[in-house]
This record gives structure tokens, C-alpha cells and sequence, in this order.
């Protein structure tokens, strides 16, 4: 849109390719990356719009995904529901457009988890991500994989890991217990792929998950 710098009326307005754009010292950043050789490894870009401090959409409803069309695996639409997905279909002359916006309703339920551990094990946690080291027989499956349950229990070990993932990848892992509180078996590698990890202080005090089910925590006997 181009302004008169004398009335700021409208004088002129129009698309135009760009495929890359300036920062500020100068130098081209790729603005279409995804038409590129190189980038088959990233499913699409996540973008957020939040707007703090009017608050119009419930959280999560802000993001908006934009999928690469030429990923590898290619990314499944509605793979992840939240806020709104745009639907891109090729052109005949080369490249994409949308098509649709697909707006979605469903958030997705975020489990609390815990892991005792020590000071030794986290720094290597943090650094290369959970491996299984318990296994168990129940109702004629193994399960194997890392110690999670409701609590936080700092009286097992000096230092807690706060490992935040949806609800939905947990649930099957729930085995029984008398310890007085819910526990699960979850292999290290659904934990690896779909959690956030970060140090729980011991000063916190844990925040139910966003579903109203309890939190899960582990506890670490590596």
C-alpha cells in the first residue's frame, strides 16, 4: 500500500514478490524457505500473535501453523489442533496459496510430570534427554521406560525435573501401585519427543494440569 506523506490517502495498493527481506544491517534473509532444497527436515512454522495485554483469545487460540509443503515425512494436516492451520494447494505456475484456514477448537491438555532425580543425572538429562531404566511386567505387558508419578518426591532424590507433555501420550502407560499416589512407565523416548523439560524448584509448589487430572511426577533409581 503505498500512502500520500502529505493527506496519508491511499494512492495506490497491490502485492508484490519478495522473496527475501532486509534486516536491518543489510544483509537477505530467505523469506520462502520452504520452496528450497534443505529445509525437507522442518514440518512448518509456529506462529504466535498473543496479544497479553487484551487478551481476545483464549491461550493457544493465537498460534497460527503454517505446514511445509515439501516436508519429509510430509506433515499430516490437523496434526496439531490448536489455534488455526492454514491449507496451502500448489500452483500450476510453480509455488503455493491458501486455500483455507482451518480454526481449531481443541486445546491440548497438558500433564504436569515429575522426576526425582540427582544433581549428576539432570545435568545429563538436560543435556541429552531421558533413556529408560526400569522395566515391568503387567497384565502380560512389558513396560518400559522412566518412573513418573503425581507427586514431586524430593525425599527420593536432592533435585527435581518439571516435564510438561500432553495427557494424551500418557494415559496408557498408568500402571498400579500401593505408594500412595499415581504412577506411570513412560518410555523415554515419548518423553524425549513431545516434552519440555526444566528444573522444579524446591520452594514451588505444583499447579494442577490443565485438564483437572492429577500431575504426574517420576521417581529415579538410575
Amino acid at each position: 500500500m503505498t500512502l500520500d506523506r502529505a493527506t496519508l490517502d491511499v494512492v495506490d495498493s497491490g502485492f508484490q514478490h519478495r522473496p527475501e527481506l532486509l534486516r536491518g544491517s543489510g544483509s537477505p534473509v530467505d523469506a520462502e524457505p520452504f520452496l528450497h532444497p534443505g529445509w525437507e527436515h522442518v514440518a512448518g512454522a509456529l506462529i504466535s500473535g498473543a496479544d497479553v495485554a487484551n487478551h481476545p483469545h483464549p491461550p493457544g487460540h493465537d498460534f497460527m501453523l503454517f505446514p511445509n509443503p515439501n516436508a519429509a515425512p510430509p506433515y499430516t494436516e490437523r496434526q496439531l489442533p490448536v489455534g488455526r492451520e492454514w491449507r496451502l494447494a500448489p500452483l500450476v505456475e510453480g509455488g503455493y496459496q491458501i486455500v483455507e484456514v482451518i480454526e481449531h477448537s481443541k486445546r491440548i491438555a497438558i500433564a504436569r510430570l515429575f522426576h526425582a532425580t540427582t544433581q549428576e543425572n539432570a545435568r545429563k538429562i538436560l543435556a541429552t534427554g531421558f533413556v529408560d531404566c526400569s522395566r515391568e511386567l503387567h497384565q502380560g505387558r512389558w513396560y518400559s521406560g522412566v518412573w513418573l508419578a503425581e507427586v514431586s518426591l524430593f525425599e527420593l532424590e536432592p533435585l527435581i525435573l518439571l516435564v510438561s507433555m500432553p495427557e494424551d501420550l500418557v494415559r496408557q502407560y498408568e500402571l498400579p501401585g500401593d505408594q500412595g499416589y499415581r504412577r506411570w512407565l513412560v518410555p523415554a523416548e515419548v518423553i524425549n519427543r513431545h516434552a519440555t523439560i526444566v528444573e522444579f524448584p524446591r520452594r514451588a509448589k505444583p499447579h494442577p494440569g490443565s485438564s483437572g487430572n492429577p500431575q504426574v511426577g517420576s521417581e529415579t533409581r538410575s
